[in-house]
């Protein structure tokens, strides 16, 4: 069993959605909260746990004013399911196959069943769910590796209001859809699908090659058509250092190269 907690402070600008209005803005908002997190081994074995997330966040417009367009408190419970099945090469953390399953359920607010209010933390009420599942092939050798992503998610806010891109999906930048500047996303909305596809070669203990291709979108119609959705490909490198492993890729998407840079792994 382990505990963390945190304290935090952001400033940045985000997209605003007026949902009733159908219009966007663009405003620099302030999120300062605390988050606590207790970790639970599961008694199936150790690739096996469970999580329990709490958040409390206070949202508004930076510097704060009289009629803020934006100013409202986050509070919310998660749980979080993995199983954890990757190898690794020797000592180092260059996966060379296995799976990974994260199941993320997060409810903010009010938790209603049978309508009756079983507790209300306060705050936006809302339900978060994501389901992440990676399955990473080795072929011939473990110098040769195929890695595939899958991730999925919706969220949900009963209460008709203006929705920050902050708790929706962002779409397009080097940890989604290669090939689009990380600071514009293509898409923004309530629901994500996003699949990624790898080839890495591994050269050694320190480096890797690789070649990949992403598809995805993010969306607010229960229906969507795949010709909404946008794709990216390229070739990367990946560097393992101290502070883990750097991430180098060079994608193209609808129109541009684009050069991304990062540490970890994509997926």
């Amino acid at each position: 069993m382990d505990w963390g907690a945190s304290r935090y402070l952001t400033v940045r600008y985000e997209r605003l959605r007026d949902t009733t209005q159908g219009t966007e803005d663009i405003l620099p908002i302030r999120r300062e909260g605390f988050s606590s997190d207790l970790g639970l081994p599961l008694p199936f074995g150790r690739r096996y746990r469970l999580t329990f997330e709490y958040k409390d966040e206070f949202v508004q417009e930076d510097p704060p004013r009289a009629n803020p367009a934006v100013a409202y408190l986050n509070r919310s419970l998660a749980a979080v399911y993995t199983y954890d099945g990757l190898h690794y090469r020797g000592d180092t953390s260059i996966v060379t196959n296995g799976d990974f399953l994260r199941l993320r359920f997060e409810n903010g607010g009010a938790l209603n069943a049978l309508n009756t209010t079983i507790f209300d933390l306060g705050g936006v009420d809302f339900r978060r769910n994501e389901l992440r599942y990676s399955r990473f092939l080795a072929l011939s050798n473990d110098n040769h590796v195929i890695g595939l992503n899958y991730h999925g998610g919706a969220y949900v806010s009963p209460r008709e209001r203006n929705i920050l891109e902050g708790e929706e999906y962002s779409v397009g930048g080097g940890t989604t859809v290669r090939g689009y500047a990380d600071v514009e996303p293509f898409a923004v909305g309530p629901k994500l699908l996003v699949l990624n596809a790898e080839y890495r070669y591994i050269f050694n203990d320190y480096w890797q090659g690789v070649l990949f291709y992403d598809w995805g979108n993010a969306y607010t119609e229960p229906r969507v058509s795949v010709k909404d959705f946008q794709s990216g490909y390229g070739a990367g490198a990946r560097i393992s250092t101290p502070v883990g492993a750097l991430r180098l890729d060079l994608a193209r998407g609808s129109q541009w190269w684009i050069f991304h840079f990062g540490i970890g792994a994509t997926f």
